[in-house]
């Protein structure tokens, strides 16, 4: 009788946070990804939601050729967060370094000139909370063992929502540049009203976090705290 199959190795569960200025959009790309629907009349986020999606399978085979995670499936785990300044507490709880983000995108509305002119202080926000900031090792962590390497860099990536919106306010090159010039690691152009960009983003966003989920599973199967 043949020996049973060994179990599938559990899926590599990546954690992305996504923030941005309020009515910016960045609820319905997450909800045209996730449901594939969009709704026209959206409620405004309340503190933070959440949402999974499991990439298809030629775009989690990509990723898990370039990160080492053959073999297993991937689930992204989005964390909305609310952008009204009532909930700027609940935001910093999820840039601390202890919430365990692996990346982020940054969103605007590129039909809102105020929308994209905020935007530095929304990054300025999120990196004084600790988004991206080094995540400490155990203190008890036996002293013999190999000293835990660092994470690698949390991507953040820069969305252009609402672009089917006319007249446009924001040119794509001008955000581009601003995105190369803030040190983000790419910038997108996406329509959750016509179910545009929204799988490419988070498809590249997929690929960048991967190293860094991959990571930060090993230290904590080494003892490290996330």
């Amino acid at each position: 009788m043949p020996a049973p199959l060994p179990p599938p190795p559990p899926p590599l569960r990546i954690k992305l946070l996504v923030f941005g200025p309020a009515g910016c959009g960045k609820s319905s790309l997450v909800k045209r990804l996730v449901e594939n629907r969009f709704a026209t009349r959206a409620s405004a986020t309340i503190g933070v939601d959440f949402g999974v999606w499991a990439p298809p399978t030629a775009s989690t085979a990509a990723a898990a050729s370039a990160t080492g995670a053959a073999g297993r499936s991937v689930r992204l785990q989005f964390f909305d967060l609310g952008g009204a300044d009532a909930y700027l507490e609940v935001r910093v709880e999820f840039y601390r370094a202890e919430a365990g983000m692996h990346g982020a995108l940054l969103c605007f509305d590129s039909s809102e000139r105020a929308s994209f002119d905020a935007l530095g202080a929304w990054l300025a926000e999120a990196r004084a909370g600790g988004l991206g900031a080094a995540v400490p090792s155990a203190v008890d962590a036996p002293p013999a063992a190999a000293p835990l390497p660092p994470l690698p860099p949390l991507p953040v990536l820069l969305c252009a929502c609402k672009t089917e919106a006319r007249p446009r306010a924001v040119p794509e090159a001008e955000a581009r540049a601003w995105a190369e010039r803030s040190g983000l690691a790419g910038y997108f152009e996406t329509s959750a009203s016509l179910g545009i960009g929204q799988v490419e983003v988070f498809a590249r966003l997929e690929s960048l976090a991967s190293e860094r989920a991959l990571a930060a599973e090993a230290r904590e199967m080494r003892g490290a705290v996330r």
